[in-house]
């Protein structure tokens, strides 16, 4: 079974390393980019989704969380397919290598992620991610969870 008991010390002693925690402005303001995102693009795609999805006989559910937005496709009754846009707020990677870094900048960037039933990472920066790409990504993976080619 090998030595799990060293693999988990190792996993936490990393843990502990972490970098240092964001200022609380820096997390507020990207806090804010994210729930604006999640509000003005991908709350409006979903609501637009439900509306085409329920014209083919599917009933949609929307589920707004703090920082998250889900849509949740019924065929029959039966859960069909879900998927979520999450945002969360990430350190920029240059703590590591502090040369790197812009000392001019904030050393953390709002980011919105895209999660599915899978274990998918799509993400992107909040400020990169239009509703058109979340459509797209969307219809795509829908294909892919209903057996369809999508080249």
């Amino acid at each position: 079974m090998g030595n799990w008991r060293e693999e988990l010390r190792r996993v936490i002693e990393t843990e502990m390393e972490s970098p240092p925690k964001m200022s609380h402005a820096t997390v507020e303001k990207a806090r804010r980019a994210i729930t604006r995102f999640i509000n003005q693009t991908a709350l409006p795609v979903f609501e637009a989704l439900k509306e085409e999805l329920e014209k083919y006989g599917r009933h949609c559910e929307i589920e707004r969380r703090q920082y998250q937005v889900s849509i949740t496709v019924f065929h029959e009754e039966k859960e069909e397919f879900s998927y979520v846009v999450r945002g969360r707020a990430f350190h920029r990677m240059f703590f590591a290598f502090p040369e790197f870094g812009d000392p001019g900048r904030e050393s953390q960037i709002g980011r919105a992620e895209v999660v599915l039933n899978r274990d998918s990472d799509h993400g992107q920066a909040v400020n990169t991610v239009t509703g058109e790409m979340i459509i797209q990504d969307f219809l795509k993976e829908y294909a892919r969870w209903l057996g369809k080619r999508t080249d």
